[in-house]
């Protein structure tokens, strides 16, 4: 996919809402998002809707037999059809409802990775930068092919839509995404040195160094110089960072694709990727801290 094309489909593509996270396929909001789920459906809210025009003759009429037994009647089987819907078919609105979470997060990572790539070529011009373009090109292919091979993988042992299966490729996703979101950041801190070229700044030092006094205005510019070369220092020592932590977390989910390879059916299949699963959130809670850090070098170039 090219640059244009990218940008038209970003363009054309409706709103998806706010990220999805792993925090969307476990606990708390899935159990909430359940819970409206059931208690908003027609089948719930059409005898209570009943049951409450029932509780309202009552009111009104006074009490009659008729508009008695349509409160009590709606009301019972509203309740009833919700406990049934949140007990009995619960699992089933879970999966569903993680399922198309999953979905939803695929669609927001495809569309903020579309002009990765291209940020990540663009940087090969800045000085001293290729080796992190490579890496991180790489990288980028890596992620790419893992995720499709999980995919494929998960489709073998698991049926598709079923809730581990869901959960697994959503937390899978939200690592590629992290790692993703690592790469960018190792594009923009390179791009922000486009303009510190190297040859300027030794240039600049040398001439100065060979002055056998300097006066307060060559002071300033040996100083700016020299914070120039050290702003250049860190920005190429944090692309370093990123790239090689990254091989860290890629190698991560290649072990979770190898790992859920290794299921064979049976009762442990569900264990072993429950096993699997919490490794790869582990992973991916620090993958996305991972890039919040930062290198610090100070003028003489200690770390």
């Amino acid at each position: 996919m090219n640059k244009s094309d990218a940008l038209a489909r970003r363009k054309e593509a409706p709103s998806l809402g706010p990220p999805i996270t792993t925090a969307d396929l476990f606990g708390p909001k899935v159990k909430k998002a359940v819970l409206k789920k059931t208690a908003t459906s027609l089948t719930t809210l059409a005898p209570l809707g009943v049951g409450l025009i029932g509780v309202a003759g009552c009111v009104i009429l006074s009490a009659t037999g008729f508009w008695v037994i349509t409160g009590v009647t709606g009301i019972v089987v509203g309740a009833g059809c919700w406990a049934f819907n949140y007990f009995v078919r619960g699992s089933t609105i879970e999966a569903e409802h993680v399922s198309r979470m999953t979905q939803i997060m695929k669609q927001q990572n495809a569309e903020r990775v579309a002009l990765l790539r291209d940020q990540i070529e663009r940087c090969r011009t800045i000085p001293d930068a290729e080796e992190y373009v490579d890496q991180g090109l790489r990288q980028y292919d890596n992620v790419d092919a893992q995720m499709q091979a999980l995919q494929e993988l998960l489709e073998m042992k698991l049926q598709q839509g079923e809730l581990t299966h869901s959960r697994i490729v959503g937390t899978a996703q939200q690592l590629a995404l992290s790692i993703m979101d690592n790469l960018r950041i190792m594009a923009s801190t390179l791009a922000a040195i486009r303009a510190a070229k190297p040859d300027v700044i030794n240039w600049g030092l040398e001439q100065l160094s060979r002055q056998e006094k300097l006066s307060a205005s060559d002071e300033v510019q040996k100083r700016e110089l020299e914070t120039r070369k050290r702003l250049r220092d860190e920005a190429l020592a944090e692309a370093n960072r990123l790239a090689d932590g990254n091989e860290e977390f890629i190698t991560a989910l290649i072990q979770a694709t190898v790992d859920l390879g290794k299921m064979r059916p049976g009762g442990s299949t569900e264990l072993e990727s429950d096993v699997a699963m919490q490794q790869l959130r582990m992973v991916t809670a620090r993958c996305a801290t991972y890039g919040n850090q930062r290198v610090t070098i100070d003028v003489g170039g200690n770390q």
